[in-house]
């Protein structure tokens, strides 16, 4: 147990760096760069024409989107999704999910969202925007997967603008863009540019997997779990030593016993090696293992699926500390 708090202490850092970055790469997929809003932006539309015909290509591909908060009445009763519209194809791109072809009217809604409120395909809600009701039916319920997870309803972006404004033909607008970089693309340099652009300078743009974010937020939780786990160690040590105390008698006393008795050095450098190998053998393993199942545990806290692996160096240096600790 003190092996597998070691590790998770030293390894912690760098386990909440790769959970981090799992919960947005799962999250955004194959999306490296968003553009949005925020309360300082002058304007919340955004035209991607400029995009389209001057950085082009360095993108696989860019998709907009217009999102927002509203009302879903399900019968009688009224409940609040996030709404995200775009062509369908762009939908797809953006999740990697085949979705079915939406007209003015239709949705496609989260499994988790038609589980809540126990909806399925061909059932009927009103989507409220502006205080005006707008009748929708599910075409089809999709797994969660990426951005699409949760209370999210997606719709037809040009069907449902030109079903609230009566306009068509306004695919390039939105509020919000998803870009995948190409290979070899700078990120930084791609924001530079686009930063640059008179119609995109008031926007905001959010790297996805932002290195130094990230490291800010794992030290963050890192100090406190620090702090929270060399207690568990003290703790855990003054138990076993008042339960064990031959566990933590020096070696040096320990040979001394043996020599006194008879016993050669010989004998007394075996019986060290027969505990080192015991905690070699054994208790490592066993804390590693410990250490690497209570960080994954956390995987469901924070919705990331895959697993977090424990650092080969960082491992290494606290095992050796625990050898030594006990040993010396």
């Amino acid at each position: 147990i003190v092996a597998a708090l070691a590790v998770t202490m030293i390894t912690i850092d760098d386990s909440f760096r790769q959970m981090f970055t799992l919960d947005q790469t799962e999250t955004y997929l194959d999306v490296d760069l968003v553009m949005s809003y925020d309360a300082n932006s002058t304007t919340r539309i955004m035209n991607k024409r400029t995009i389209t015909e001057d950085y082009a290509d360095r993108f696989s591909f860019f998709a907009s989107f217009f999102n927002f908060y509203a009302g879903i009445g399900i019968g009688e009763e009224l409940t609040y999704a996030q709404v995200m519209s775009s062509s369908v194809a762009e939908m797809e791109r953006v999740i990697r999910t085949d979705l079915p072809s939406l007209a003015a009217g239709t949705a496609v809604v989260t499994r988790t969202f038609a589980e809540e409120h126990d909806l399925a395909a061909g059932d009927a809600f009103d989507l409220y925007v502006g205080g005006t009701a707008y009748p929708h039916r599910i075409e089809a319920v999709a797994d969660d997967v990426g951005l699409f997870k949760g209370d999210v309803v997606f719709v037809n972006k040009t069907a449902l603008l030109d079903l609230i404004y009566g306009a068509s033909n306004l695919g390039n607008l939105g509020n919000t863009l998803y870009f995948a970089l190409r290979p070899g693309v700078d990120i930084q340099e791609t924001i530079d540019l686009l930063s640059a652009e008179p119609e995109y300078s008031s926007f905001v743009f959010t790297e996805v997997v932002n290195a130094a974010d990230i490291a800010r937020m794992a030290t963050f939780n890192s100090s406190i779990f620090l702090g929270i786990g060399l207690m568990a160690i003290i703790a855990l040590i003054l138990v076993l030593r008042s339960v064990f105390p031959i566990l933590f008698r020096d070696i040096a006393p320990q040979i001394g016993v043996i020599q006194t008795l008879g016993g050669s050095d010989r004998f007394a450098f075996r019986v060290w090696l027969w505990e080192f190998a015991i905690i070699l053998l054994f208790a490592v393993p066993l804390g590693l293992l410990i250490a690497w199942v209570g960080i994954n545990l956390s995987r469901p806290f924070i919705g990331i699926q895959g697993f977090v692996t424990l650092d080969p160096l960082l491992t290494l240096i606290a095992v050796g500390a625990v050898s030594y600790t006990h040993l010396a």
